[in-house]
């Protein structure tokens, strides 16, 4: 892997604004990449997909995928605090409000020595109250950011665990859904900075 691997050492006392500079993503404003997708379901069958997706910082997302006969099996758009999943063969659209930083994002940081690790908490606001968003998790001894689990009105629901990449963008990656499913993205003539 090529993340950036300056040792913590280097870096003096690693600090809550130490890691938000070490977040995968952190410094890429636009990508547009294809994408090819293995499926694993919860009974452990496989499937191949190919796919586009299509990112602009912060959080705006657009993926789309398709089956070997180019049929749009997933259309999935997050913006603007929504999530928008819809499943054309199923005719099945999911709609999710997304906790977003109405009030600005609050952060932490814990050391975690046993699993030679660091994390950042990110929190926002959901109703009035404090609810955690997001947890980056890093190497301890690079920095290298090796995974994130994102929330759901306070509950973990999706880990992603980063694998190779090319400077700071990560080229492969696993998508853990809490509830059996996963699927392993590999980016392909990833193009960051496009419009």
């Amino acid at each position: 892997p090529s993340f950036p691997t300056r040792r913590s050492s280097d870096l003096g006392p690693v600090t809550v604004e130490v890691l938000k500079d070490f977040v995968v993503f952190k410094k890429t404003r636009t990508l547009r990449s294809e994408l090819d997708v293995k499926v694993i379901s919860a009974n452990g069958r496989t499937g191949r997909l190919s796919g586009v997706l299509l990112y602009e910082y912060p959080h705006n997302v657009r993926l789309r995928l398709y089956d070997p006969f180019g049929t749009t099996v997933v259309d999935a758009v997050h913006a603007e605090g929504l999530l928008q999943l819809y499943l054309p063969l199923k005719r099945y659209l999911y709609e999710e409000a997304t906790p977003v930083a109405d009030g600005g994002l609050s952060y932490s940081m814990e050391e975690n020595e046993e699993e030679d690790e660091y994390a950042l908490n990110v929190f926002g606001r959901s109703g009035g109250s404090r609810v955690i968003l997001a947890r980056h998790v890093f190497d301890h001894r690079t920095l290298r950011q090796k995974s994130v689990y994102v929330y759901r009105r306070g509950e973990n629901f999706l880990r992603i665990v980063l694998a190779e990449s090319s400077g700071e963008l990560p080229l492969a990656a696993r998508l853990d859904l809490y509830g059996g499913y996963s699927m392993e993205l590999r980016l392909i003539d990833p193009e960051p900075g496009a419009d």
